[in-house]
């Protein structure tokens, strides 16, 4: 028996891309979450989105596209990380909005005695 080899035909399109454009292009495959990180975003978005062999094909023609212009790629290729620049701005915010208690709904004590029974077993000073 033969096996029956069957060839898809996959539309592609050009698109025509100035040597910065493509040098752009290949920056962005290469940009880190962090400088520790060892996928990159474009890796983490296609892992993301279950598109793997989308990102590593496109890769893979990008790298080709920039070797046949002698463009410098994977080891020669700069690499680049997201880091943090400055502290970041902080607030404290609630996220159990429902548990609160609105200033309303706090009973105030009915009677001062109890506070004054405090008042008065703490030790006096001589």
């Amino acid at each position: 028996m033969t096996k029956k080899i069957t060839i898809k035909k996959v539309k592609t399109t050009s698109l025509g891309l100035s040597l910065r454009e493509l040098i752009f292009l290949r920056d962005l495959f290469s940009v880190r979450i962090s400088p520790v990180c060892v996928e990159t975003v474009s890796q983490t978005l296609a892992s993301g989105q279950e598109y793997d062999n989308g990102e590593v094909a496109l890769y893979n023609k990008v790298c080709a596209l920039c070797k046949s212009f002698k463009i410098p790629v994977e080891e020669e290729a700069p690499d680049y990380a997201i880091v943090m620049e400055s502290l970041p701005k902080m607030t404290v915010v609630p996220i159990n909005v429902e548990e609160e208690l609105e200033e309303s709904e706090i009973e105030e004590p009915e009677d001062e005695e109890s506070s004054t029974q405090s008042e008065k077993t703490e030790p006096e000073a001589e």
